[in-house]
């Protein structure tokens, strides 16, 4: 995926299907979307590595993110993202 930007819990990225700018939010007015965590220390910097669910704001297609972090999810390090078919 190209131009992944992650600032406040929101994905920016550049949609490989039709080169269009795209945000992906990890909630809607429901609350947040599922997540799963790892607790282990994975490096000096983190100790978690969670997989959440995030929802395109434009056009509801999903993704999923493994982000590295220590306490919260939206306060880690992207480390790959994925949009679902």
């Amino acid at each position: 995926m190209r131009g992944v930007r992650y600032r406040n819990g929101v994905i920016t990225c550049i949609r490989p299907d039709c080169s269009a700018t795209a945000n992906f939010d990890y909630r809607d007015s429901g609350g947040d979307f599922d997540s799963y965590c790892i607790a282990n220390k994975i490096s000096a910097c983190y100790k978690r590595i969670c997989y959440v669910l995030f929802r395109c704001t434009s056009c509801g297609r999903g993704g999923i993110e493994e982000i590295y972090c220590n306490e919260r999810a939206r306060d880690g390090e992207v480390k790959d993202f994925c949009l679902l078919v």
